[in-house]
């Protein structure tokens, strides 16, 4: 398995600056989060603290110790969280890495080893990470205390940033250079003009996920094809002859068979050395949850606000980035009046789904409502799960062309656009003209999703706690031994 840690923005601002602020060795640290994907340990960072300088029992260069009131702080605020763990981290002046008194202290006090002893015995946490910050930028020693195995690596950080995803290797990584193949180069010899070989082979790598293959989502697809090799695509619906004015990957033998199965073919046909996953459910049932928990990027374009809810929700638990794809034609009196199609996205850290305009006020579950209006429990069609808005393959080729652009620049950073992405585009049919309304949209302290008071914020905080973290709770042996 390997060992990942999510961070955003801030919180890295945080520990990477907040730590190199002058010579002397100074702590800080994060509460955790995690959850296990198929090949990955997964560790989300909560809340970051830098400790004050009131905080030091003494502080000088080869040492640093932390008065007993400042601990039971970082402790009692971990309870509050119900993390599943505490990232320790303090800095180096010069080079990144443990010395001899991280590993055992002064005068054998214990040191990183007596820390996890003492914070397992008072918050009965799973995991302990502990990282050093060097003097030079992404110098950085990383790794995890996994029972019966000691101290393993960290091998991968990922910083999500208004920009994009910095990924960070740590100095004791055992990740191995990259050295692009000669199929990928010859592939994408144009695309390398302007993005770098290893940029572009991280797009080429990334797992996506797209919720909802209709006709935003199978233009989506028909992009994503041209940079990614791995997809999972999840759907229910199947295809029917109403559809084929936008829907990209089909043949008229197609229609009646699954969505999905649909689009699998075709993108077989294009690329066979693709990985498509093609799961017949809607999100979230159980299926979709898995595949998604696996994804860097979560696509989302169905036919309902209650989906688009749950995966905005999704996202935030597990820090995945969310690109939500929406279009429609509406008519007045018989009169064209609106042809509009917008994309949302979401980034740990930044504005959520609902702070970004998501409705939230008729959110229920589309097939429930479907069912109630058969049974006769609702009259009105309209109440519940509306029709779906009709729209045109222009619209949704050019709402999946700017996700597409979004997912590419968060992940790639061309040369020369470091800059902020935007969060909420709207693109007009009629005007022809692209409205950017991120600034219109910030942050709401009061969000239920991403606020102060969000629902259920502890559950969804500590990710996956049971059972998955349960396994984590016997400290290694290395660290009875210093109990005793």
């Amino acid at each position: 398995m390997k060992n990942k840690l999510k961070i955003t923005e801030e919180h890295w601002k945080r520990l990477s600056k907040g730590l190199r602020a002058d010579k002397q060795e100074q702590m800080g640290g994060a509460y955790l989060g995690f959850y296990r994907t198929d090949e990955t340990n997964v560790y989300t960072v909560l809340d970051s603290w830098i400790h004050d300088p009131s905080d030091y029992s003494f502080q000088n260069i080869g040492g640093v110790g932390i008065h007993a009131d400042a601990n039971a702080r970082v402790f009692g605020k971990a309870i509050k969280l119900q993390a599943a763990g505490i990232l320790d981290a303090h800095s180096h002046p010069g080079k990144a890495f443990i010395s001899h008194t991280d590993d055992h202290g002064h005068q054998n006090e214990g040191g990183t080893l007596e820390r996890l002893r003492k914070t397992r015995l008072a918050l009965n946490l799973g995991i302990l990470i502990r990282m050093v910050v060097g003097a030079s930028p992404n110098n950085i020693y990383a790794d995890v205390a996994l029972p019966e195995k000691g101290f393993e690596p960290i091998h991968l950080i990922e910083v999500h940033k208004s920009s994009g995803r910095i990924d960070i290797v740590p100095v004791n990584s055992p990740f191995e250079e990259y050295v692009p193949e000669t199929e990928f180069l010859e592939r994408h010899s144009r695309t390398l003009e302007f993005i770098e070989s290893y940029k572009a082979q991280k797009l080429e790598d990334l797992e996506i996920t797209v919720l909802g293959t209709g006709g935003t989502g199978s233009a989506f697809i028909n992009l994503a094809k041209f940079h990614c090799r791995k997809l999972n695509l999840c759907d229910a619906d199947r295809l029917e002859k109403s559809n084929c004015n936008r829907f990209f990957g089909a043949v008229n033998e197609d229609v009646g068979d699954l969505k999905v199965n649909a689009i699998r073919r075709d993108l077989l046909r294009f690329r066979p050395n693709m990985e498509i996953r093609a799961i017949p459910r809607f999100f979230p049932e159980n299926e979709t949850l898995e595949v998604a928990k696996n994804s860097d990027l979560i696509v989302v374009s169905p036919d309902n606000d209650w989906t688009r809810y749950h995966a905005f929700e999704f996202g935030l638990r597990y820090g995945i980035p969310i690109i939500e794809l929406g279009s429609g034609v509406s008519l007045h009196n018989g009169k064209l009046e609106r042809m509009q199609a917008q994309v949302r996205l979401q980034i740990p850290g930044a504005p959520c789904g609902l702070c970004l305009g998501l409705p939230d006020d008729n959110l229920e579950d589309p097939w429930l409502a479907d069912y109630k209006h058969r049974v006769g429990y609702v009259e009105d069609k309209n109440t519940g799960h509306a029709q779906s808005p009709a729209s045109v393959a222009t619209l949704n080729m050019a709402v999946a062309n700017m996700g597409m652009v979004l997912a590419r620049r968060y992940f790639c950073h061309e040369l020369g656009m470091e800059r902020g992405l935007p969060h909420y585009l709207v693109w007009d049919e009629i005007s022809l003209r692209v409205f950017d309304l991120t600034s219109q949209f910030p942050h709401r302290k009061s969000c239920p999703l991403c606020g102060e008071n969000r629902i259920s914020s502890s559950y969804w905080m500590r990710g996956d706690t049971l059972p998955t973290w349960m396994e984590l709770m016997d400290p290694p042996g290395e660290c009875l031994q210093q109990a005793v």
